[in-house]
């Protein structure tokens, strides 16, 4: 028998963008090529990327929560 099922929609994480999306495609693609060949070189490379990786996602969402909190600082409800 036909039965309904529920789709709960996942929420995204706004502050992850093109960007950082980038940045975290290309830190998995260091570490890939790191765990293949477990060189050193390839570790110092993937852990740059992930600094990189993680300095951008930090920014990013430090501008995202002051931009929300500057533009609802007059509404308490939302804070």
């Amino acid at each position: 028998p036909l039965t309904n099922t529920v789709i709960h929609l996942v929420t995204r994480n706004p502050w992850l963008n093109d960007s950082t999306r980038l940045l975290k495609r290309d830190c998995r693609r260091a570490e890939r090529k790191w765990t293949k060949s477990n060189l050193n070189v390839f570790y110092l490379q993937w852990k740059d990327a992930m600094m990189t990786y993680l300095t951008a996602v930090n920014e990013t969402r430090i501008n995202y929560f002051a931009h929300f909190i500057a533009s609802n600082n007059q509404n308490p409800r939302i804070l």
